[in-house]
Formats: structure tokens, sequence, C-alpha cells
């Protein structure tokens, strides 16, 4: 019983697997991309054409098996020319039995057919594998034509329409404000101060200041445009302008705001006048009021003197 069970899962486990192997081998086999010559009976070209010099030269001279004329007719059934040839720049795609064709891993074209030489003209899925090839691409990336690399085949296909692009969006620069702020009243020194929009593509290049005054500041980077400053020389009412110069889509354009100031004289301050002290005056002697007795006392004593004295005279008028 065990040996049976030992066999029965093993018969079991080889289903599973080969069941696998099944459903894996026909994925990769589709997804074999075929990069080697195909000297053989189906190749349009002997041994392919992996450049485009290969290719012009097949083309004109045949391969060595089939006549110039014989590829040129195959071509020519599929809408290729000689100038389309020797005019075309090739870009590395892959042709794939699905019908798609590739650039890049992007799909640009669907539903391809190529010319087998034992079938015509067939689906892209009677191919043995997906083969690498050369593109053809418009100026617009549009799918025109491919040449498959390992066997020189011409491939037509249907030109996968990228959907349209977005519009871009619109730039957008302007100068939103230009205000003024005071530095130093005295020097009349002003400060100004900047806001602007610039995006979607739009940059700021520089700011050129007029301060109205005939003065001007050119050339103020981005960086900078908050940073200026203006003295005026004289007491006026002027208007600051700021043009904003933008770069946008490979064009400078131009945006500019304003404002005004009105500036003055410093006041003026009256020179401070030291207080003056009035002069001292002293006050009136006063004699003292004694009355009339101290009135004929003091003329007593003033003829009493006055008599001493003429007598002291009279003694030495007459001693002399």
């Amino acid at each position: 019983m065990r040996l049976f069970n030992f066999v029965t899962g093993a018969v079991v486990a080889l289903a599973i697997i080969a069941g696998n192997m099944t459903a894996i081998t026909p994925s990769a086999k589709a997804q074999a991309i075929d990069n080697d010559p195909d000297c053989d009976k189906f190749s349009v070209m002997w041994c392919g054409s992996f450049t485009k010099s290969a290719i012009i030269s097949k083309y004109e001279n045949g391969d060595g098996h089939s006549s110039a004329a014989n590829i040129q007719s195959i071509y020519t059934s599929f809408g290729i020319s000689k100038a389309d040839i020797t005019s075309a720049t090739y870009v590395d795609g892959i042709v794939y039995q699905n019908g798609n064709v590739t650039v890049g891993g992007k799909v640009v074209a669907t539903s391809a057919k190529t010319y087998i030489r034992t079938m015509g003209t067939v689906s892209a899925s009677k191919m043995a594998s997906a083969q690498t090839a050369l593109v053809k691409l418009n100026k617009d990336g549009q799918f025109e034509y491919a040449i498959m690399k390992p066997c020189g085949n011409p491939v037509s296909a249907k030109n996968v329409v990228p959907p349209p692009k977005p519009p871009a969006p619109i730039p957008v620069y302007n100068c939103v404000s230009l205000s003024a702020r005071v530095i130093n009243v005295d020097t009349r020194t002003y400060g100004y101060t900047l806001s602007y929009t610039a995006k979607n593509g739009a940059a700021l290049r520089d700011v050129t200041y007029a301060f109205g005054d005939g003065k001007t500041q050119t050339g103020v980077k981005p960086a900078a445009v908050n940073s200026v400053t203006h003295t005026f020389a004289k007491a006026g009412t002027y208007t600051t302008t700021a043009t904003l110069y933008f770069t946008t889509n490979g064009k400078v354009v131009s945006s500019a705001c304003s404002v005004k100031i009105t500036t003055s004289n410093p006041p003026v301050v009256p020179p401070v006048t030291p207080p003056v002290t009035p002069p001292v005056t002293p006050p009136p002697t006063v004699i003292p009021n004694t009355g009339a007795g101290s009135v004929i006392a003091l003329f007593m004593g003033a003829s009493a003197i006055g008599f001493a004295g003429y007598r002291f005279w009279m003694i030495r008028k007459i001693n002399s």
C-alpha cells in the first residue's frame, strides 16, 4: 500500500510538472526574440540586414540568392521605395508574433504584417518568434514601416496614435506690488519691498528701478530686489517704478508697478537761548530816623568840630 501511494504520488507530481511546462513553454517561446541571421528560404534578404547600409546594398545589388529586382518588388508592395530607405533614420525595435511593434518597450504599431517568401504577405503571427527590427518613425514619432534584422523582411502595421499631450500650462508673470519704507527721514533715504508672481515656466531675470528723480538702478537680481535703497537729494514728490523682466518660452517679457513718495526737508529746530539773569541792585541806604533831639545833637557836634578846626588854624597862623 505504501509503495502504491508513493508511485501514485510520483505520477501526480510528474503530471503537474508536465502540465506546468506545457503552460510555460508557449509563453516562453512567444517571448523569445530572434536576432540571429536567418539564412533560409523564408528570408527576403538572405541572412538578413542588420544595418541601414546592408539594407541599401542588398536592395540595390541583390543578396546572392535573390535579385535586386525581386527584393525591390517585395518592398514596393509594402510601399517602401529606394528613397524611403536611403533617407531613413532607423531606431531599434521588435516585431512580436501578436502583431505589436515596439520601440524602447513602447508599442508604436499593432496588427503587423510581413512578407515570408514561402507564404507571401502574412500576419506576424505566422513568424516563428519575435524578431528584432529596424523601425522607421516619422518626425512625430509615429510608425511608418520596419525591416526585420534577421531576415530583411519588410513589415507594415497600424500606427498607434498616441494620446494628445495635455496643453502646456500658460506662463504667469506679473508685478504684484511695490511699496516704500522710510530708512532715514533726515537724509530722505527709502527702502523698497517688491512682490511678484512667476510660475508655469516663467522666471524673474532682473529688475530695473527708476526712482523718479532721474536716477535708476538696473540689473537687480531676484535675490536682491528687496534690498534696494535710494536717497533723494531734495524734498519733493516722486514716483518710483520697478520694471520686472521675466524669461518664458525663450522670450523676455516685462511687467511693472509703481509707488509714490513725498519727501520733506528735516524740521528746523530753533537754537536754544540761555536764560538772562537780571543784575542785582543793592538796596538804598536808609538814614535812621532819630527824632528832633538827635538832629540838635548832631548840629552841635558838627559845630564843635568846626570851631575846633578854626581855632587850630588861627593858632598856626599867629605862630607863623
